[in-house]
């Protein structure tokens, strides 16, 4: 199953991207706080495919027509063999019914349920910037966490950032609870939703934090290299580190993760 194999891939790469931390407490706690979650969510995958099994199967059974036997039917076939049963006296044979008996059946009808509707996300383009608020049809850019990750800090080096203090392990961690590795993720329920400018991409940026700190040649919030280079800037300028992120401190103290 594609989510499963999905939910799989995401934990490797972060198990591997945190790999030189593996060995210290933090890293300890951190990669069984990651697996802890991807459990939860395979665990789901588990129940709603149990539950669109119930519902085919529901459906199926709607379909099934109901076969009925017309009474006159039935009368016309019982009732020369009770009538031999009964009268063993008389060498005259049963009377068997004229009565034709389809015409009489009752007319079997197949209900078919109606499509249920589900809710749909529509595209709402902000005026401001161009960009719309749904993620990207196509398929996502290929390539696991971890190279993305390096590939990011290869990025911040060329751009003047030094990445020496920057610990792969806290952005993949990062990266795992904002989007599960999806660089097409995008949160349509929290407030930044409700004031029109969603978290998107493999970190959760909005746009306007996306423009701010994106540089040249990588402005594509959907790009998981782009989006984890405006992301660890972002991080960097708000918090000092990326070791300074709530979520990272969060779950090194016990607290649990927190957005950013």
């Amino acid at each position: 199953m594609a989510e499963i194999e999905g939910i799989l891939q995401s934990f490797v790469s972060i198990a591997v991207a945190s790999a030189p931390t593996l060995t210290t407490p933090t890293g300890v706690a951190m990669i069984v706080e990651v697996a802890t979650e991807h459990l939860g969510r395979a665990l789901a995958v588990v129940a709603k495919v149990r539950a669109q099994l119930t519902t085919h199967a529901t459906q199926m059974a709607e379909l099934t027509p109901q076969v009925s036997v017309p009474t006159a039917l039935a009368s016309a076939v019982t009732a020369p063999a009770m009538s031999n049963i009964a009268d063993t006296t008389t060498t005259q044979p049963a009377k068997i019914s004229t009565e034709n008996p389809v015409s009489s059946a009752v007319p079997i009808t197949t209900s078919r349920p109606t499509t249920s509707s589900r809710p749909h996300i529509q595209n709402a383009v902000s005026a401001s910037h161009g960009t719309t608020n749904s993620a990207p049809s196509g398929p996502a850019p290929t390539g696991e966490v971890a190279d993305w990750i390096q590939q990011a800090l290869a990025v911040l080096r060329e751009n003047g950032v030094d990445t020496s203090q920057i610990d792969p392990s806290h952005l993949a961690a990062i990266i795992a609870h904002e989007s599960a590795g999806d660089p097409h993720a995008i949160n349509l329920w929290d407030s930044n939703c409700e004031a029109g400018h969603p978290s998107k991409g493999i970190m959760q940026t909005i746009d306007s934090t996306f423009n701010a700190y994106s540089v040249a040649g990588h402005g594509d919030i959907w790009n998981p290299v782009d989006n984890i280079v405006a992301a660890t800037r972002y991080a960097i300028d708000t918090y000092g580190s990326v070791a300074n992120v709530p979520g990272i401190q969060g779950v090194q103290s016990g607290t649990g993760y927190v957005g950013y």
